[in-house]
């Protein structure tokens, strides 16, 4: 049997998803049910070959830090709490994006979608 790169995320997540209070020795909180799913979500927006450049913690907030990397500049991060989202794109050479404190909805999503496979396409023809 072969793991794919979204097993091996997934269980990754399953992971953090065990993680009890004070896991990091500091009283952080443990890593929140709605954000391990708000982070699900957003990792479906990606392709299925880009999955295995993902990578994904918790946090000292009770969610989660996605990054993305092509190659080994970080160009997509987000932080995924109960409520919202803050995150960042960078178009390697050109210009970065900054979106803070987004509230989960259709269209928040939407536009993540839109954004990320502008930054996909792009990396992809830049290689």
């Amino acid at each position: 049997m072969t793991i794919g790169a979204e097993d091996t995320l997934s269980s990754r997540l399953e992971k953090i998803a065990l993680l009890e209070e004070d896991w990091d020795g500091y009283n952080s909180p443990a890593i929140s049910k709605r954000s391990l799913i708000h982070s699900k979500e957003i990792i479906k927006l990606f392709d299925k070959d880009i999955i295995s450049s993902l990578t994904i913690w918790p946090n000292e907030y009770g969610g989660m830090l996605l990054r993305y990397r092509n190659g080994d500049k970080t160009i997509f991060a987000c932080d995924i709490g109960d409520e919202c989202m803050s995150y960042y794109i960078t178009f390697p050479g050109k210009k970065t994006l900054d979106f803070a404190f987004i509230e989960y909805s259709e269209q928040s999503m939407t536009e993540l979608s839109m954004r990320l496979a502008e930054l996909i396409n792009y990396c992809r023809k830049n290689k």
